[in-house]
């Protein structure tokens, strides 16, 4: 059997996880260009200086679709993804392994992850905020359980040593974790206070915040491509 395309698993990832980094980008950027005054007020009429991300991606015209065509792109290839971790975490524990019970954890969460995705960027919060809003807090607590268990079953999992990669992919997974933890607890410390007192350029560090949690989920999901570096996308001739 031979094969019309081979394409190393490395540089189509790269591509894909850079569909919602360029959208987001461009959305918050024609947002604060085109759409400034609305997209920065709040109901406690303070000064304000950064949109929301739901705001952002969500409310105005063309951001809402760049963003949605963004999300397409990224999230079928996220499934392919899904698919090889769980395998690669499969076959690397023993059947009857602890370790078992969590990869399929896993990979329920990593769909679910992937779902609340989707359904957040195409339910936007000016059409049903209720909706977005459960799919949002889905999204951060299953993109959080997601990243925690693929850090946790790659560094106390497994056992066999690693490549340089693989070890760069690991370090850079706990960077980033972290980074995407203390960045939602300040974001949520903000919109608090924003809420409570009002105060003007607080609901601007709870943008700045929001963003570091989008951010760093993308530079997360981004390491895969050291993880499965030496794989790559075939279409087979029989």
């Amino acid at each position: 059997m031979g094969y019309l395309v081979k394409i190393p698993f490395r540089l189509i990832w790269m591509i894909v996880a850079s569909c919602p980094l360029l959208a987001f980008f461009f959305c918050v950027s024609w947002s604060l260009l085109e759409n400034f005054e609305e997209s920065t007020s709040t109901h406690c009429n303070v000064p304000n200086y950064l949109p929301s991300i739901s705001t952002a991606v969500g409310t105005f015209n063309p951001q809402k679709y760049i963003w949605r065509i963004g999300i397409a792109f990224h999230c079928t290839p996220r499934f392919l993804v899904t698919l090889m971790y769980y395998n690669y975490f499969r076959n690397s524990f023993l059947p009857e392994s602890k370790w078992q019970s969590l990869v399929k954890i896993l990979f329920y969460f990593q769909v679910s992850e992937i779902f609340s995705l989707v359904g957040l960027s195409y339910i936007s919060s000016s059409e049903d905020f209720d909706t977005h809003k459960n799919l949002f807090v889905t999204f951060l607590f299953t993109a959080l359980v997601s990243m925690s268990l693929v850090y946790a079953l790659i560094k106390y999992g497994i056992n066999n040593m690693q490549s340089r990669l693989e070890q760069k992919s690991l370090r850079l997974k706990f960077i980033l974790l972290m980074i995407n933890c203390f960045a939602f607890c300040l974001s949520m410390y903000f919109y608090m206070r924003h809420n409570w007192y009002c105060e003007p350029g607080m609901y601007t560090l709870f943008a700045f915040a929001e963003y570091i949690v989008v951010l760093s989920n993308i530079g997360y999901h981004l390491t895969s491509m050291w993880d499965f570096s030496n794989q790559f996308i075939i279409v087979a001739t029989t």
